[in-house]
């Protein structure tokens, strides 16, 4: 799985790729505050692609979950969570 963050300049400040088992999760608090404006894009091996768009200023305690589940109708779950 590739996760990609790109500013609200379409810039990209992240990109990074994951080799995850099925049912395995991402969770990660990334070296880039996700500020308003900022594009998150993840996509899967076989091309599924799962995109959000922050849309206020996210804390240090906010997380990014990537969740893949190969066994499933909907493999990708991407998901922004507030403690």
């Amino acid at each position: 799985v590739t996760v990609k963050l790109f500013d609200s300049n379409n810039s990209s400040i992240f990109n990074e790729s994951y080799v995850l088992d099925p049912e395995e999760k991402i969770k990660s608090q990334y070296p880039v505050r996700l500020i308003t404006g900022t594009y998150i894009e993840v996509t899967l091996d076989n091309n599924i692609i799962k995109a959000e768009t922050v849309y206020s200023n996210l804390s240090d305690t906010d997380i990014l979950y990537i969740n893949i589940n190969a066994r499933s109708d909907n493999p990708l779950d991407l998901s922004i969570v507030t403690p």
